[in-house]
């Protein structure tokens, strides 16, 4: 299977379980950086959101990963460490919003550090 392939599965895959459920979707093992990835994902969904958009909140950042494992699935590394870079960006400013939105971004944020020095190694 081309990485574009196991690329577009991992997202089908994630849209067809409900990829905002609570429940960590698995990027496919064959995938670069895949355990990285998982990881982001993992620290998203361990995540305490807060307030009465918790939910689109959390589901927006998955959906920024899904995104950037699928540029990783296209060899497109500068856009997924973009992507990626958002990620981390958006959980900065949840956490630091006025009226809190995410109890702490570090785990996200720590997470994402270490997919992106996956994939520059790429």
């Amino acid at each position: 299977m081309t990485n574009l392939k196991r690329a577009v599965a991992a997202v089908l895959l994630v849209a067809a379980v409900g990829g905002s459920s609570g429940v960590a979707w698995a990027v496919d093992p064959g995938l670069a950086c895949a355990s990285e990835l998982n990881a982001v994902d993992t620290a998203i969904v361990d995540g305490v959101f807060l307030g009465k958009n918790a939910s689109t909140d959390e589901s927006n950042l998955r959906a920024k990963l899904e995104a950037a494992a699928a540029k990783v699935g296209l060899r497109k590394y500068d856009d997924a460490v973009d992507k990626l870079h958002n990620i981390s960006d958006t959980a900065t400013a949840l956490a630091n919003a006025p009226k809190q939105k995410l109890e702490d971004a570090s785990g996200i944020n720590e997470a994402v550090r270490t997919a992106i020095s996956c994939i520059g190694g790429l």
